[in-house]
Formats: C-alpha cells, sequence, structure tokens
C-alpha cells in the first residue's frame, strides 16, 4: 500500500471517529494522484474505514464529466453521471459506488481533500448570516459558495468559482464552504489539512464563545413504563428502537419559550436522519395521560408526514429517539445533542 493510501486512511479515521466533524454516513475523504484518484466508496464509515473502502478512479475519465453535455431531465442526468463515475473505476469487479461528490474532490487541485459536516463549520454555514459572518471572518482566504441543487449543478457552480479564484489568486482555494452543507479542505500532507481544520475552528470558537453545558442527566423512573408502550405504538411494520435520553442541554432548552427554537433541525444531517420536523409533549406526572397525548401526536404525524416521526422533545422527561435498531436510534441521539 503507498503512503499516501496510508495518510487516507489515517485522516479518514481521525475525523471520523470525531462527532463534531462527521455523523454517520456524513462527510467524505479523498486522495490523488496525477492519474488517479481514491475516494470513499458509499456505505462505508470514516471512522473504521480501509483500504477496501475506497474506490479507485481514473481521473482521465473523471475529467469528461466536466464538459460532457447531460440531459436537462434532473432525474436522468443524475443517473448519467452516476453511470459516468462507474465507468471511471479502475477496478469495477469490486462494485465500489464512488461518492456523489467524487466530481468535487478531482477538481480541487491538493493530494488530499477532507469534507466533513463539522457541527462547529455548520453553525456558521446554516445560520441565516453565513456569507456576511463568512467574509467577515475569514476574507478572501476561502472560498464561500452560496446553497445550489445538491449533485452536477452544484458542481458547476464550484467550479466556476474555483476557476475564478484561481484566475484572480493565482492559487487553489484550500478552504471552500458550502451554504447549509459543510466544508472542503485541501491541502498537499495531512499535517496540513489538520492545521488548516484547527486554524477554522479556532476561529469559530473565538466567536461562539463557551460551549453549552452538556452533561448527562439520568432519565425518570416512569421511562421503564413509557418506552416500552412508545415501542409498541410505532412498531406496526417491525420492531423498533426506542431510547430516552436527558441532559443539562436538554434541561435547559426544552421548555415552552425555546419549542419553536428547536422545532425544526438546524443542519443537514438533522433533516436526513431525523426527519424536517419533531414531536413536541410535555410529561406532568401522570405516565397514562402523556402515553395517551403522544398516541394522537404520532398518529397525527402520521397522517400529515406519511410516516412516523423520529425523535420527540419531552418536556419533564428528555429526548425520545425511534429507529429502526439501536444503531439508528445512537445516530439520532448524535444528531440532537
Amino acid at each position: 500500500m503507498e503512503q499516501g493510501i496510508n495518510d487516507l486512511i489515517e485522516i479518514s479515521q481521525y475525523y471520523g471517529k470525531q462527532k463534531d466533524f462527521v455523523i454517520a454516513g456524513g462527510g467524505n475523504t479523498s486522495y490523488k494522484s496525477e492519474k488517479h484518484l481514491w475516494i470513499k466508496a458509499s456505505g462505508f464509515s470514516l471512522a473504521t474505514i480501509g483500504e477496501a473502502g475506497f474506490a479507485k478512479l481514473d481521473r482521465s475519465l473523471l475529467a469528461e464529466v466536466n464538459t460532457k453535455t447531460y440531459s436537462e431531465n434532473v432525474l436522468q442526468r443524475e443517473d448519467e453521471i452516476k453511470n459516468d463515475l462507474l465507468k471511471s473505476r479502475v477496478e469495477p469487479e469490486k462494485g465500489q459506488r464512488p461518492s456523489v461528490e467524487t466530481s468535487l474532490h478531482n477538481l480541487i487541485d491538493y493530494a488530499f481533500v477532507v469534507h466533513t459536516h463539522s457541527t462547529k463549520a455548520n453553525g456558521l454555514m446554516c445560520s441565516n448570516q453565513a456569507a456576511e459572518k463568512t467574509a467577515e471572518l475569514f476574507g478572501d482566504q476561502v472560498l464561500y459558495i452560496a446553497y445550489d441543487d445538491p449533485g452536477y449543478i452544484l458542481f458547476k457552480v464550484v467550479e466556476k468559482a474555483v476557476l475564478k479564484y484561481r484566475a484572480e489568486k493565482g492559487k487553489e482555494p484550500a478552504v471552500i464552504f458550502l451554504q447549509n452543507h459543510g466544508v472542503f479542505v485541501g491541502a498537499n500532507t495531512i499535517t496540513e489539512v489538520k492545521a488548516i481544520y484547527d486554524e477554522l475552528i479556532a476561529k469559530l470558537d473565538a466567536v461562539y464563545g463557551e460551549e453549552a453545558e452538556n452533561e448527562k442527566l439520568p432519565v425518570a423512573k416512569v421511562a421503564d413504563k413509557i418506552v416500552p408502550a412508545i415501542r409498541m405504538m410505532v412498531s406496526g411494520e417491525g420492531l423498533k428502537t426506542v431510547r430516552l435520553v436527558n441532559s443539562t442541554l436538554f434541561s435547559k432548552y426544552l421548555d415552552r419559550a425555546n419549542q419553536q427554537a428547536i422545532a425544526a433541525p438546524f443542519t443537514p444531517d438533522g433533516i436526513v436522519y431525523a426527519n424536517s420536523t419533531f414531536l413536541f409533549a410535555e410529561f406532568t406526572g401522570d405516565a397514562d395521560a402523556f402515553l395517551n397525548d403522544i398516541q394522537q401526536e404520532i398518529e397525527s404525524y402520521r397522517q400529515e408526514k406519511g410516516k412516523l416521526p423520529k425523535v420527540i422533545f419531552a418536556l419533564g422527561l428528555g429526548v425520545l429517539v425511534m429507529a429502526d435498531h439501536a444503531e439508528g436510534a445512537e445516530i439520532l441521539v448524535d444528531v440532537v445533542t
């Protein structure tokens, strides 16, 4: 195994194991030589990825995506691009599916590219002042891309911005912020990648100030009755996993005054894993009354959204998460905390 691949595995696991940067399947990483690009294949976790988790691609074939004309129909276009990405595989017999963001990685002219959904970076990228504050904090040392349709359209927008940056600055952007998405960091060594990320986070920390306390708290004894009952409510098509968690962070924000402020996810990962809206309930000491209210709320949610809720903020109890399995429930806990 060449050193570049060893380094790619190291940097991937380094950020993949930090939930402040990557939750579940979020983010991707790559390493490129003159002829080839190795990128995280779909279905692999950065936290545990090894050599087998990276798809090796032919860069000359990838470059054709930049200039090829694709269908105007969105679904057909994405299928065409996906097929071209698959054709670029050097080892198709492995059955790996390259990340949908492969073209972005190939575009950025650094050996290593690490894309994360950093919680702190997305605190900026998902704010209503993303553009202004990015310029204020980082000036022209980074490239900021306003939100656009994911996939090929976004790639072409970034490509245009990168070409302009190169022409004006005479260098490659090492940091690309994507509104409502995350951040790409590029460098020729993984030491440089870490240094750039450290600098970004330090600047954001200076603005954010002290982090909110988030210490785990015990759940009420009544959870022994409530959790199994809710599991039965949501297990119509296969047994679900339901967890009740509590913390000082939840205790601070779980009240009527803050309900609207936290009624929907703040980041794309929240939407992907926890649905676009949450449920709210209040426990006042009567478990039967609480369960009756919850059953009605769940049914209303199902009727309106066509699916089950995944997160219930329960004033007086904590947060209930519902998933198909224990791993999914753990991801939901990570998302809401």
